[in-house]
């Protein structure tokens, strides 16, 4: 700021910036899950640390514990105990279960809490207890499965419901929903659901959201946030989420016609599916505010009519964990179209008062768009610098502050500038006009388009009209403070979507998170001016945003908390006597990892069953047999080439390896069955069957086949632990302070077989 700025006074950017800041800050405090329930807490409610106390047991030795495996069987028979010391009958449903192009055995436990009319509709909670092969998954799902218990415990404490409640562990959700779908296809209890919860996590921290929902979903939405006692929710993630290639449980269940809700926390991602999603590093705040939620809807589901009726969808959102707003889809249009008539009205008022040229206050609108746009790409510059200076691919994960700081003062120097400038052609009020009708505009392409997402957009313009509205019928004296409370609330709700970004894709995707940090300032835009103090703080705020980006150059890319993940595999490929050792790392390799396997510096899709892109070097071939596809009925011979024939054979592996691939080339195939089940092999590129928990008689896959020519296959079967010429590799590894990710370092033997 320039030496010679007057002091700071209320409607000055001094006092414009310091409510940012207040409000920003006040937003990231609401971020924090709550402080978790002692055990000794009313019996009727539920207690994070009584279901913390579930979890230690349930968790054991914290070995992983994938599908179909010892460590999984173990973890399952731990929980069984629990619900029987809960008094609680427990069924086990036990089936091979396929999905696309995967398929394993799986063991669903299912429980029931009575309610006070026998038979009928149920609400069912769901969660999985598999893990990935790479950790414990205390976050994802085991924690789930103790929120079930706790959850369970506190209904049996009070008055029965009206319905009863079913409990569903299910196992084999890692690999493709399997559990799930065994269930909904195979068993007679699934039509009695008639509305299912799932509980997930994508992290070890953060607030529980209810972040899905089935469509039809108003009165299920209305259920939950009417009952909960710090909802998290908004029909933004609603939107977003029923576009992504994301699946839960709830997938299969939505599929199926079933209504449902989904809950879960992001918070920790880096713990996500690696050897650190432990007891250790699980936020019991976090499972707190799951059981909470969870607790509430399901006593609010269970206590009324069943099933729900499927009305429109419900627009809806909280703010700031204060309390939830909600309207039926229907208003959405009414929603985002009377702002802009209010608007208009304040507008002609403000016309007739001398104190507004329409004309001018066009420009609000090119603050707006200039604001976003090179506050955009500013931080995708920003987060490349960074990267590049210090030679990762990720600027900012084990210490985000100083470029989450960088971030901020960008997007507030950006602000300044543009006010400065435009200030010369236009007032405050007239910039906040043209603002607030380009928000009001955006909104009603929202409502037409995605409804759901419109109430972030909104929501806010209702005190940003209230703020105009001071502003304008307040006369000049009120005009800064009208413009600053317009733009409160859109500030508080867009920098926590701005946190809520950083906390699912990280500041690896700065510009992604600078998105709403951008929309979040241009709220406070108008009350940036008068032009001749906000040149001294866009100045601070572009200094500020230097100095950050020179500490994010400094600070530790990755400690122990946040480390590098890489996974090893070793693959042994019989058919042409080779072998290689490939690293995935998903936050780039460095040089001695790289150096220690003799792996490429470019990453290449060299593994025959994926097409994910790795570091691959030479290794010495193993000893260990390969794994076998034998012909068990080998179909017609000869006949025409238009023909289809059936093929049966056996898969198995030798070594007893309990995971494997088949590739089969989709152009010939009809139809792949794996023990009588169908799947979609054929309708894939790489025409892939994958088969996890495989026994050691193996499994019959069954094949329709074009033409009467011999099919080519490649067979690979994979089990957890490296081969003694990848040792070196490890040990790098870990040196480095590295960890592995999701299916874990693997030995993969291949080879071919005719068919």
């Amino acid at each position: 700021m320039d030496a010679s700025a007057p002091p700071a006074r209320a409607g000055s950017p001094g006092w414009t910036l310091l409510l940012l800041v207040l409000v920003v800050g006040f937003a990231a405090l609401r971020q924090r899950p709550p402080d978790p329930a002692p055990t000794d807490a009313p019996a009727t409610e539920f207690s994070a640390m009584r279901a913390h106390a579930m979890l230690e047991r349930i968790v054991g030795d914290g070995a992983p514990h994938g599908v179909g495996t010892t460590a999984n069987a173990a973890v399952r028979d731990r929980i069984e105990t629990e619900l029987r010391a809960l008094g609680l009958p427990v069924e086990r449903q036990t089936a091979i279960s396929c999905r696309r192009i995967v398929c394993a055995p799986v063991v669903n436990l299912l429980a029931r809490v009575p309610g006070a009319h026998e038979g009928g509709p149920a609400v069912l909670l769901v969660s999985h207890y598999d893990s990935v092969h790479a950790g414990p998954g205390v976050g994802d799902d085991l924690h789930g499965a103790a929120v079930m218990l706790e959850v369970a415990r506190a209904l049996g404490a009070s008055a029965a419901l009206e319905h009863p409640v079913w409990l569903l562990f299910d196992e084999g959700e890692e690999v493709g929903l399997l559990g799930a779908t065994a269930f909904v296809e195979q068993h007679p209890a699934v039509h009695d659901v008639a509305v299912v919860i799932n509980i997930e996590a994508r992290g070890s921290s953060g607030l529980s959201s209810m972040f899905e929902t089935s469509e039809g979903n108003a009165e299920l939405v209305g259920a939950y946030l009417s009952h909960a006692p710090r909802p998290q929710a908004t029909s933004l993630a609603y939107e977003v989420y029923r576009r992504m290639p994301n699946d839960t449980d709830l997938t299969v269940f939505k599929a199926a016609g079933h209504g449902g809700l989904n809950f879960g926390f992001v918070g920790g991602v880096a713990h996500y599916h690696t050897p650190l999603d432990d007891l250790a590093h699980l936020n019991p705040g976090s499972v707190q505010h799951q059981g909470d939620n969870v607790l509430a809807a399901t006593r609010a589901l269970a206590s009324a009519p069943l099933p729900r009726p499927a009305a429109s969808d419900a627009i809806y959102a909280d703010v700031l964990g204060l309390c939830v707003v909600r309207w039926p889809e229907g208003g959405a249009i009414p929603m985002a179209v009377l702002p802009v008539v209010l608007l208009l009205g304040l507008g002609v008022v403000a016309r007739q008062r001398g104190r507004l040229a329409p004309r001018r206050a066009v420009l609000g609108m090119v603050a707006v768009l200039g604001t976003v746009v090179l506050t955009v790409a500013l931080a995708f510059g920003l987060a490349r610098l960074v990267s590049g200076i210090v030679g990762e691919p990720v600027p900012a994960y084990a210490s985000p502050l100083a470029l989450r700081v960088a971030l901020w003062s960008i997007a507030v120097g950006v602000a300044l500038w543009l006010a400065k400038g435009l200030s010369r052609w236009a007032s405050a009020l007239e910039l906040g006009f043209g603002v607030w009708l380009t928000w009001a505009l955006a909104a009603i392409g929202l409502a037409v388009q995605v409804p759901g997402a419109s109430v972030v957009l909104c929501l806010p313009l209702v005190p940003a009209v209230a703020g105009m509205a001071v502003a304008v019928l307040g006369g000049p004296r009120h005009e800064p403070t009208g413009l600053q409370l317009a733009g409160v609330l859109m500030t508080a709700m867009w920098a926590t979507l701005a946190l809520a970004l950083e906390d699912v894709f990280g500041l690896g995707v700065a510009a992604v998170v600078a998105a709403p940090i951008a929309v979040s300032t241009t709220a406070l835009l108008p009350a940036l001016v008068p032009a001749r103090e906000a040149r001294g703080w866009a100045r601070a705020a572009f200094a500020t945003a230097a100095i950050a980006t020179v500490v994010a150059c400094l600070v530790p890319i990755h400690d122990e908390d946040h480390p590098r993940r890489i996974a090893l595999v070793h693959y042994d490929d019989r058919a042409t006597g080779s072998a290689m050792v490939a690293a995935l790392a998903l936050d780039g390799l460095p040089t001695a990892i790289r150096e220690a396997g003799s792996l490429a510096e470019e990453p290449t899709a060299a593994l025959p069953w994926t097409g994910r892109r790795v570091h691959a070097g030479p290794a010495a071939p193993g000893t260990a047999p390969p794994p076998r596809l034998d012909l068990v009925d080998r179909g017609i011979e000869g006949g025409a080439a238009g023909e289809i024939r059936r093929v049966r054979a056996r898969l198995r592996s030798s070594r007893g390896a309990d995971q494997a691939v088949v590739l089969l080339p989709p152009e010939r195939l009809a139809g792949v069955w794996v023990e009588g089940r169908p799947l979609a092999t054929a309708s894939g590129p790489m025409g892939r069957v994958m088969v996890f928990g495989l026994p050691a008689h193996g499994w019959i896959l069954d094949l329709e086949i074009h033409g009467p020519k011999p099919l080519e296959a490649t067979v690979i079967d994979c089990e957890g632990g490296l081969a003694e010429s990848a040792q070196a590799l490890a040990t790098a590894r870990d040196q480095a302070g590295a960890v592995t990710i999701q299916w874990g370092d693997q030995g993969c033997i291949g080879t071919r077989a005719t068919l």
